[in-house]
């Protein structure tokens, strides 16, 4: 509030609502193409709704393709080995245990028997980010534990960063003992 006071407040930029739309139109595809949990009308008329969007072009389409498919691998490979594996998309998960007051949002988890994937799509195309000890996909990787560990028995978290429009894809893997010390 302080910071409001002397600064103003913070608007978003073009860049992060772009970011935003990229997100919406990945889950959209995930939901209808991976998870085949929305029906075909709904699909088309979302599709639409972000195409009609000012900020929606053909990259736009062609590297949320790029995730999608990254998605769609992992989670074909999580099925091949256990057909209860489950995929998970934009969990917003709790981080106060770890950050006080906070939350992060997950844009999809995979759950494998012992094996858990975090997976963070960042639309940018300046500055590559990676997963090896990356704060924030620690703490979603923590969150995500909060939320799953109850259900499955995870031994092992993969952190991935897919950057489709930078052709970044980086992932690192940490035991949830190693993730709990940090």
């Amino acid at each position: 509030v302080v910071l409001e006071d002397k600064f103003g407040v913070h608007e978003t930029s073009v860049y992060a609502q772009e970011g935003t739309l990229a997100h919406e139109l990945s889950e959209l595809y995930i939901r209808h193409d991976v998870l085949e949990n929305i029906p075909s009308d709904e699909f088309d008329a979302n599709l639409e709704r972000i195409m009609e969007n000012d900020l929606f072009d053909s990259e736009m389409l062609e590297v949320v393709t790029i995730y999608v498919d990254y998605v769609a691998t992992e989670t074909r490979a999580a099925k091949a080995t256990n057909p209860m594996a489950i995929t998970e998309i934009e969990q917003v998960l709790d981080l106060t245990d770890y950050v006080p007051e906070s939350f992060g949002t997950a844009d999809c988890v995979i759950i494998n028997d012992d094996v858990m994937e975090v997976i963070d799509l960042k639309y940018g195309k300046g500055v590559p980010v990676y997963a090896t000890h990356n704060k924030q996909l620690m703490l979603y990787g923590l969150g995500a534990l909060r939320k799953y560990d109850t259900l499955f028995d995870i031994e092992k978290v993969k952190l991935t960063i897919v950057e489709p429009r930078i052709n970044n894809i980086s992932t690192w893997e940490i035991s949830v003992e190693d993730l709990l010390d940090w």
